[in-house]
């Protein structure tokens, strides 16, 4: 049926996003309105002293635009929360990006940057520490768009509110992967 193979899909691109999701439960498939149509699934996470319980909701226009929703609620105690976010992938010939955000350079608090129309590349997003690692955000950014050259955006990314910024980079490589290579030699390669 559609549902069974809503659940299995939704479950397996869950658990590749993030590899703590541990239970994916109560997924639903369902025509809204004419030409659109909304996934939703509940989720658990598991982990150290902190979990999250949550919802995750892809509205899908004919069109062709997505609309992804994610709420989560941390367990009741745990830990102090450092950062909380999504990984999306895209094939590697959309490297054009263009944000409304702080900049031109990467910023982890808001001094010797403005917030304006960017335009740059990812590769261009990466700095070759000695050390790979977790780099070229960019804070308070109220839209992103990805693009191959020359081409009108692919993806598109706004924050829910102008009161609500994101916090985004665009790199080749996943924070995991950063984070697991002790020298830029180290970094898997990437087509």
């Amino acid at each position: 049926s559609n549902e069974s193979f809503a659940r299995v899909t939704v479950a397996a691109f869950m658990t590749s996003l993030n590899p703590t999701v541990e239970e994916v439960s109560d997924v639903k498939a369902a025509v809204i309105s004419p030409g659109v149509a909304r996934i939703t699934a509940q989720f658990r996470t598991k982990g150290s002293g902190l979990s999250f319980s949550g919802e995750v909701a892809w509205t899908v226009f004919g069109n062709g635009v997505i609309n992804a929703s994610v709420r989560m609620y941390p367990s009741a105690k745990g830990e102090e929360l450092l950062r909380l976010g999504g990984t999306f992938r895209m094939p590697a010939a959309y490297d054009q990006v263009e944000y409304l955000g702080l900049g031109p350079w990467d910023n982890y608090r808001r001094t010797s940057c403005w917030k304006d129309v960017f335009r740059t590349s990812v590769d261009d997003m990466f700095f070759a520490y000695s050390r790979p690692q977790d780099m070229g955000n960019r804070m308070e950014t109220d839209w992103v768009a990805l693009s191959r050259p020359k081409a009108a955006p692919a993806l598109w990314v706004g924050s829910a509110s102008p009161r609500a910024p994101l916090e985004v980079s665009i790199l080749r490589y996943t924070p995991k992967e950063l984070n697991n290579a002790k020298s830029l030699d180290r970094l898997p390669e990437k087509d």
